[in-house]
């Protein structure tokens, strides 16, 4: 369910982070026209770049604590979700809420919930305010992911990227790794617990999905169809063990939108679901960041992160 409140009783007062790193953007294209806005309405503000060395998880919490109001995440997926470890952390204030300003390269988070794309546009909305929704996040070990969880193929090609591959190549450097990962889909025994329902699956990957990540979707490339406000998580088993069975369940879902393909099998969860894989140390990945190995436990918590949309 969507919890909305009405902007009109928030008194924002701003704290921006930008990520000069997402989408190669002068982060000052960002801050002026923000400075700008906040003085214009007269709000107590605040910005910080962030650069390789920083801890967006800790400059969240001395903002929250200096009294700011209304964090801001300039960047990408990545970005938001670190932003958002820091909002609802060990050391969680209520009453804090989250902007999005999208300058990323993928902007999954953005786009599903509609926040305009362009800088402009959603500095504008955070100027207008429209309303504020309580968002799910998922959980594990106390760090939380916005968009997924998930343990296998992508997760493994995460891990056979190297550093100084992304710093040359960048995206392109882990669609190299997932494309060579992709020519052998290796199919690994996971043993699920689903709110205490336990199954066993035979599959290449075994995504744990917050939400949807296209506008006005059929369904993602992995069928996801649970929002970020249902206080539901789905749960996307890929049964693909070759590159064109891979392809072919991708242009099913995509473009024909059939939620029955043979090499997806989708579960529901409410609460929690543990993850578990036989004879194999296989990564996890949280948000396109690696997390660790198998087993783990994911936990739904439900309207977690307050956070401003458009209406």
């Amino acid at each position: 369910m969507l919890k909305r409140t009405n902007w009109d009783d928030f008194q924002p007062q701003p704290f921006l982070i930008v990520n000069p790193d997402s989408g190669n953007a002068d982060p000052r294209r960002t801050i002026d026209p923000f400075n700008s806005m906040c003085v214009r309405h007269h709000w107590d503000h605040n910005d910080c770049i962030l650069d390789d060395h920083s801890d967006i998880n800790a400059i969240t919490v001395d903002a929250v604590k200096r009294g700011y109001n209304l964090i801001i995440a300039a960047g990408g997926d990545g970005t938001i979700s670190g932003v958002v470890n820091g909002i609802i952390g060990k050391e969680a204030v209520l009453g804090i809420v989250l902007g999005i300003v999208p300058a990323g390269t993928g902007n999954g988070l953005a786009k599903a919930l509609r926040i305009p794309l362009q800088k402009d546009d959603a500095l504008s909305l955070l100027s207008k305010g429209h309303h504020i929704a309580m968002m799910d996040v998922l959980e594990v070990d106390g760090d939380y992911a916005i968009l997924n969880v998930s343990s296998g193929m992508s997760a493994r090609a995460m891990a056979q990227t190297s550093e100084d591959s992304k710093q040359a190549l960048g995206m392109l450097a882990y669609l190299q790794s997932l494309v060579e990962t992709m020519q052998q889909l290796d199919t690994y025994r996971f043993q699920l617990c689903i709110d205490g329902q336990t199954v066993s699956v035979d599959a290449c990957e075994v995504i744990v999905s917050n939400g949807t990540l296209l506008n006005d979707p059929p369904s993602d490339i992995y069928g996801a169809r649970a929002d970020f406000f249902d206080g539901s998580m789905e749960i996307q088993v890929i049964k693909a063990n070759r590159l064109d069975q891979y392809l072919s369940l991708a242009w099913e879902l995509l473009v024909q939108d059939n939620h029955q393909a043979e090499s997806i099998e989708i579960h529901r969860g409410s609460e929690y679901v543990s993850i578990q894989v036989e004879g194999e140390q296989l990564p996890l990945q949280m948000d396109g960041d690696l997390y660790g190995h198998l087993p783990a436990e994911i936990h739904l918590h439900t309207q977690k992160i307050p956070i401003l949309l458009p209406d």
